[in-house]
């Protein structure tokens, strides 16, 4: 239901239209068939509907379906209801991961991620800097182990718990590029000298990100 919906999170299109009173949601049971679980628009044109959310994406099925046509996907509230969603984003995380490998030399300066924010000619973009908490709107909570349950974790601390071989706390059966057998080399490696690939503190000189290879994306700058 909406109300359920807005407590889960930053409220998205299905939320604010049911909160604007432009879509009727009837309770659902869990046993319920997914079938006869549907939100209808409450206006009884589409001129009227697409008049009450402003003109947004409107179902192809109008009135019948009131969330849109993308599904839950579409929604962060819903988006784990689409078995879509785990192999999506398993598939990127896994993706990632052998980047990371395959820039291990990268890894001792955080992959280059500067210690602050903004830097000259780039406007202010919090989030991307070591220090900024992830995703500081909807944080993340309780997520690593070594950190308090109530302090929401900075890009430093989430690169330094997530780094394959040493402090990933999983393992892919099989890594794009050949990327399988260089890892178990670097699992290796860091066993031997009992340390992992990363520097404390990061970027120590000066810790600011290199602008040289982005002025063919940032004409005159």
């Amino acid at each position: 239901e909406g109300d359920i919906l807005v407590l889960g999170g930053t409220p998205g299109p299905y939320v604010d239209q049911w909160a604007a009173g432009c879509v009727q949601c009837d309770p659902c049971a869990p046993e319920a068939d997914p079938t006869e679980c549907f939100c209808t628009y409450t206006a009884e044109t589409e001129k009227e509907a697409k008049d009450c959310v402003d003109n947004a994406l409107l179902s192809k099925a109008f009135p019948v379906w009131g969330l849109g046509v993308l599904g839950d996907m579409s929604d962060r509230p819903t988006a784990t209801n689409d078995p879509l969603f785990w192999l999506h984003h398993a598939n990127f995380d896994r993706a990632f991961t052998a980047w990371q490998v395959h820039n291990v030399e990268l890894a001792k300066a955080y992959y280059g991620a500067p210690d602050k924010w903004p830097l000259p000619k780039l406007r202010e973009c919090y989030g991307h800097a070591l220090d900024d908490v992830v995703n500081s709107e909807d944080p993340f909570i309780n997520v690593l182990e070594d950190t308090p349950a109530d302090a929401p974790p900075t890009l430093r601390q989430i690169i330094a718990a997530t780094v394959p071989g040493w402090t990933l706390p999983y393992d892919y059966d099989d890594l794009p590029a050949g990327m399988t057998g260089v890892l178990e080399k670097q699992r290796s490696a860091f066993a031997e000298k009992g340390a992992g690939p990363l520097e404390t503190p990061a970027a120590a000189e000066g810790g600011q990100l290199d602008l040289s290879g982005l002025k063919f994306k940032f004409p005159g700058n």
